[in-house]
């Protein structure tokens, strides 16, 4: 954009970058693996828990794993 701004401006007579290419952007395409229901209870039955903060360690992976169910 600066070249092209000093050439339209008469500043300089070619733009230097012009043969100049940026980097492609592919897009691939896949799919995610999905936890089943009895995957997910037993991840959260995984986690150890804590006597003074119980919930607090499986909430994390409660939510992520809510939100993508609700993704679909």
């Amino acid at each position: 954009m600066l070249f092209d701004w000093l050439v339209t401006g008469h500043v300089i007579d070619t733009n230097p970058a012009h043969s100049v290419r940026g980097p492609r952007y592919t897009v691939k395409k896949g799919k995610t693996p999905v936890l089943t229901v009895e995957e997910a209870h037993a991840l959260l039955e995984s986690i150890p828990l804590p006597r003074n903060q119980p919930m607090i360690q499986r909430r994390p992976i409660s939510l992520i794993s809510s939100g993508c169910a609700t993704a679909l």
